[in-house]
C-alpha cells in the first residue's frame, strides 16, 4: 500500500497530546519510523502530534535519540514491536528499552492492516530529581561519551518540560479510546490507499458506509472525482447505474441479515431505506422472492433444526 494521512488527523492527535501531558502521538505506515543517522529507512510515511519539525516535537526521548548509540536502540525496539503488531494484527503495549510505557496499534483497510497508531513515550513514575538521576545515569551506562555530566542540566530541563508524566491508568484509557477510534479513521478517509484505482475505492467507500444513506455528491468528494466521472466509471465497470449498483450492493447483504434474525422494517432502516415498500421491491427484483418470503423460509428451517 501507500497511504495518504488526511491533515484532520492533525487537531483530533493534538487533543488527545493536550489531555495527556504532551503525549507524543502518531499516525504511520510500517514500516519504521524516520532515523536521523540511518538514511536507508528516511521514508517514514506519517503525521504526528507534535510535529518532529516542530519546537514541541523536541521531546525527551527525541533529545536522548542524538545519541546514535540509544537512537539504534530505539529503532530496534520500535521495529521488533511493530513487526509483532503487523504480524499479530494485535495491539502491542509495552515498555521501551529505557522503561518508558509505549504502544502499537493496528488499523485495518479491508482486513488488511495498512497503517499503526502510536502511543509514547510515557513516564507512569512522578517526576523527581531523583527519578530523573535514575534516568540519566542509566543513560550514561549505555554512552557515557555522550551523556556526561556537564550535559545533566541541560536534560533534566528536558525532562521536566517535555517528558510526558501521566498514570498508567490514563495510558491505558487513551490506548483503549485510540483503537475504538482506528476503524473510523478508514471509514472516514482520513486514511486512503492512493496505490487504489477508483473502482476499488468505490468498493471500499461502499463496503464502509454500508448502512448509511449513499449520494453520488458525497462518494465523489470522498474519491475527489467529478460526478460525469463516477456515473463512467460504474457503467464501465458494472454495466449499471449509479443508483443501481448502490442498491445492489446493499440488497446483496439484505438477505444474510434476515437469517440472521432481523425483520424486513429493520433489514430496510439499517440499509438506509426509510420506503420499506421500496426496499421490498428492490428486494424482490434482485432476489426473485420478497424479504417477507425469506423470513418465512429461515424461520421453517429454524424449526426444522430443533
Amino acid at each position: 500500500m501507500q497511504l495518504m494521512f488526511s491533515a484532520e488527523f492533525i487537531p483530533l492527535l493534538r487533543d488527545i497530546s493536550i489531555q495527556n501531558d504532551g503525549m507524543p502521538l502518531s499516525v504511520f505506515e510500517p514500516p519504521q519510523r524516520y532515523s536521523r543517522y540511518s538514511p536507508a529507512i528516511n521514508f517514514y510515511n506519517s503525521v504526528a502530534w507534535p510535529s518532529p519539525d516542530t519546537k514541541e516535537g523536541l521531546t525527551f526521548c527525541a533529545m536522548i535519540q542524538k545519541s546514535k548509540v540509544i537512537d539504534s536502540m530505539c529503532l530496534e525496539c520500535d521495529k521488533n514491536m511493530t513487526d509483532d503488531c503487523v504480524k499479530t494484527g494485535k495491539k502491542r503495549i509495552y515498555r521501551c528499552h529505557r522503561g518508558f510505557n509505549e504502544a502499537i496499534i493496528p488499523i485495518k483497510i479491508n482486513q488488511a492492516l495498512c497503517a499503526c497508531i502510536f502511543l509514547g513515550q510515557v513516564s507512569t513514575e512522578p517526576k523527581s530529581e531523583e527519578h530523573f538521576r535514575v534516568i540519566y545515569e542509566g543513560l550514561a551506562k549505555v554512552d557515557k561519551d555522550f551523556f556526561t555530566e556537564d550535559k545533566y542540566a541541560e536534560y533534566y530541563n528536558y525532562y521536566n518540560k517535555r517528558l510526558c508524566s501521566i498514570s498508567e491508568r490514563r495510558f491505558l484509557a487513551a490506548c483503549s479510546m485510540l483503537e475504538q477510534l482506528g476503524e473510523n479513521f478508514v471509514r472516514l478517509g482520513w486514511i486512503r490507499d492512493v496505490k487504489v484505482g477508483h473502482r476499488e475505492l468505490l468498493e471500499q467507500y461502499l463496503s464502509q458506509h454500508l448502512y448509511d444513506r449513499i449520494n453520488a455528491e458525497d462518494v465523489c468528494d470522498s474519491l475527489n472525482i467529478s460526478r460525469a466521472t463516477l456515473y463512467r466509471l460504474v457503467k464501465k465497470e458494472f454495466g449499471v447505474g449509479f443508483n443501481t449498483y448502490v442498491n445492489r450492493h446493499k440488497i446483496s447483504v439484505a438477505k444474510d441479515l434476515l437469517k440472521r434474525g432481523y425483520n424486513v422494517k429493520q433489514t430496510a432502516l439499517m440499509l438506509g431505506y426509510e420506503d420499506v415498500g421500496y426496499f421490498s421491491r428492490l428486494f424482490s427484483e434482485l432476489h426473485n422472492v420478497s424479504p417477507s418470503e425469506i423470513l418465512r423460509l429461515q424461520e421453517k428451517t429454524d424449526l426444522q433444526n430443533k
